[in-house]
């Protein structure tokens, strides 16, 4: 099978830039597998579904049924949903941890790759403050983490946390090194570095995509994160969150 168009989006979503890329086949071939009348609305409601699955989880599905109906409000067709349910048997993905691909009937139609990658949680603004809150069925709390009051809340939060600890306690601010996982240098010593966290059933963790740049110490600071993590929880009964953290050292 012939993979032949590229295209790049540059999209704007809530208050984070990004950008990330879709391969897909042509319409001729997409009309020879599926009996779907409309290609190009098949493309844009797939590519919809995908992104909006990975920016709310950070992560890809791992069956049809996770990447179709993970949202109630898709803003999708009625028409294109009616067919999903009558075909969803013949729909399958895959994913190496990087790409997501979109199966139909056993043949590749799309190929997403989002560009998201460890060192945008240190060097760009807009993913400083990133959080994102699940509930007990791992649905994102979007009532929770869109709020403009508790994202006022959370970054005083974080802040004051960083403060007291760097103050109080000594501890000092860790700066990217000069590795495959931060490649702008000149950067490096203006910016700390931040690390992509998972709050998750009481134990706290480094998310997959900074798992190769970052690794925990056990301290108090990050004792400290866990417990804020834990508060959250208890406040808006969530289970798991996924948030960016400055990355604090104990000083010597």
């Amino acid at each position: 099978m012939k993979i032949y168009f590229v295209l790049i989006f540059l999209l704007l979503f809530g208050n984070r830039s990004y950008s990330q890329t879709t391969i897909y086949c042509n319409d001729e071939y997409v009309k020879s597998i599926t009996d779907f009348k409309e290609p190009d609305l098949y493309f844009h409601h797939m590519w919809y579904l995908c992104d909006l699955y990975f920016w709310t989880y950070l992560s890809f599905p791992t069956t049809p049924e996770d990447l179709f109906f993970h949202s109630e409000d898709t803003q999708l067709s009625g028409e294109f949903f009616d067919w999903v349910h009558k075909n969803i048997s013949y729909f399958d993905v895959k994913t190496n941890g990087n790409i997501l691909e979109h199966y139909y009937k056993d043949s590749l139609l799309l190929s997403y790759t989002p560009n998201l990658e460890c060192n945008k949680f240190t060097y760009e603004p807009n993913f400083f403050r990133f959080i994102r809150m699940f509930d007990e069925s791992n649905k994102a709390m979007e009532n929770v983490y869109i709020d403009s009051c508790f994202e006022e809340r959370h970054k005083k939060i974080m802040f004051e946390n960083v403060l007291k600890f760097h103050e109080q306690y000594g501890y000092d601010a860790n700066f990217p090194s000069n590795d495959n996982c931060y490649l702008d240098s000149s950067k490096n010593d203006r910016y700390a570095q931040r690390a992509l966290l998972v709050y998750d059933n009481g134990k706290l963790s480094v998310h997959d995509i900074c798992k190769e740049c970052i690794t925990l110490e056990e301290n108090d600071y990050i004792e400290s994160l866990k417990e804020i993590a834990e508060m959250y929880c208890k406040e808006y009964n969530c289970k798991r969150i996924i948030f960016s953290a400055i990355i604090l050292k104990k000083g010597k």
